[in-house]
């Protein structure tokens, strides 16, 4: 009850920031007069119509200092708000994401096809047609990303906590996904052609150095499966790589345990005090990988001129969020790698899919956002030189960490000759 009495607060705290903003809105300069003049014939009329000019001065002196007075409520508003309202929608959708989305997977499995109904809800608001292509290829490709996800998930759990689909759906998913590879590399694309899409946007706009760092994240993401860079043994064994549900309950060799452990991946967890089991989709995805993506993003939406306080707080919704799960794990005693996220990628597609139907269903509580020029009041060329210089830094950072990634598979590769070797020596004497 706890979580759905936070969440129903929400739409309350976004609904009276609206009314506030909107009340606090600064009338345009040439309006003001002959709407004090509107206000003045309607109001004084029956007892100062002799005295007109006097009082026209009078309420045009009062309604600037109202106006002067609203303008400084406004300010210190729009000062506060974006603090405000991004902590508040994190908090949401961690809340919407950990306590219902990794435990309930099986009743998204028909959420998510629903929450298509968001398209023509948000078809009436575009701009123009070219808004409307975008929102609809975006909304259904994370769709489809956010069902195969969950019904993988899904599929890797026992029967029995696939309520209320654990009947013909879940042995349909088990049968056609469970311990498949075909599914992590559909996942796998799904995330490269998302941001290619992004690259080939930035390319028409001739923004290339940010389309470059999109390139270099390409290059750099991790790959499903371990036939490329299979990790050593020791490593496996330090950080309990073998908890993947295709490999529990299975005696593998060293050898055997090192060709399937894969960077793609779906870990059975369970609750504390509970007894029901859920998987969980999980990448290892470098620390330096989610940061630099969350900072390409970012540069990519003030390029297209989208990032505002919602819209950053989407991005920032998953690195909180997996660094939670992560410190929870650590706190439960499981050896982790302080350099690995393994949850970010699920947070992030739920995150984003979240927003996309929120914001279809219920635009006009998200109006008015906040965008990163009013909150530096930045002119056309501080843009244009901030993002020079922010695609210029997301470069140098994708350069240094794609070298540094492949040199650490390079390392990797040298790691597992060795033990190769030391395996045949004793053999060879």
């Amino acid at each position: 009850m706890g979580v759905w009495y936070w969440l129903s607060l929400v739409p309350w705290f976004f609904g009276a920031g609206h009314v506030q903003e909107a009340g606090c809105k600064e009338l345009p300069v040439e309006l003001l007069d002959p709407l004090a003049l509107l206000q003045l014939d309607t109001a004084i009329q029956p007892s100062f119509s002799n005295n007109s000019s006097l009082s026209h001065q009078a309420l045009s002196l009062s309604v600037k200092a109202v106006t002067n007075a609203d303008g400084g409520v406004r300010e210190s508003f729009e000062l506060q708000s974006p603090l405000v309202r991004i902590p508040l929608l994190c908090l949401a959708f961690m809340l919407a994401h950990g306590w219902l989305f990794r435990s309930w997977k099986s009743i998204f499995l028909l959420i998510i096809p629903l929450g298509l109904m968001s398209i023509p809800a948000f078809l009436g608001v575009a701009a123009d047609d070219k808004d409307r292509g975008f929102f609809i290829a975006k909304t259904c490709s994370v769709a489809a990303f956010m069902e195969l996800m969950t019904a993988l998930c899904v599929a890797c759990a026992s029967e029995e906590d696939a309520w209320p689909f654990n009947g013909f759906v879940h042995r349909f998913c088990a049968r056609h996904l469970k311990g498949r590879n075909w599914p992590l590399v559909v996942l796998y694309l799904g995330l490269s052609v998302n941001i290619l899409e992004a690259v080939l946007q930035d390319l028409a706009f001739q923004h290339t150095l940010n389309a470059i760092t999109g390139l270099c994240l390409v290059a750099s993401t991790p790959l499903p499966g371990a036939g490329i860079f299979p990790y050593p043994i020791d490593l496996i064994r330090k950080y309990d790589m073998a908890t993947q549900s295709d490999l529990q309950g299975l005696d593998l060799s060293d050898e055997d345990l090192q060709s399937r452990i894969s960077d793609w991946y779906v870990v059975l967890m369970q609750r504390r005090g509970g007894h029901s089991v859920f998987g969980d989709l999980c990448c290892r995805l470098p620390i330096s990988w989610i940061w630099l993506y969350t900072s390409w993003n970012a540069c990519f939406m003030f390029d297209n001129s989208i990032l505002n306080d919602w819209t950053l707080a989407v991005l920032l919704v998953p690195l909180f969020e997996s660094q939670r799960i992560f410190c929870v794990l650590q706190c439960n005693g499981i050896a982790l790698d302080g350099w690995v996220n393994s949850h970010w990628l699920q947070a992030r597609a739920f995150s984003l899919w979240l927003w996309f139907v929120v914001d279809g269903l219920a635009h006009k509580l998200f109006v008015h956002p906040t965008s990163i020029a009013d909150w530096f009041q930045l002119t056309a060329e501080d843009e244009v030189t901030l993002r020079h210089y922010w695609g210029s830094l997301n470069l140098a950072w994708g350069v240094l960490h794609l070298a540094w990634f492949w040199h650490r598979a390079y390392r990797l590769s040298q790691a597992r000759a060795e033990e190769c070797n030391e395996a045949k020596r004793p053999a060879s004497r």
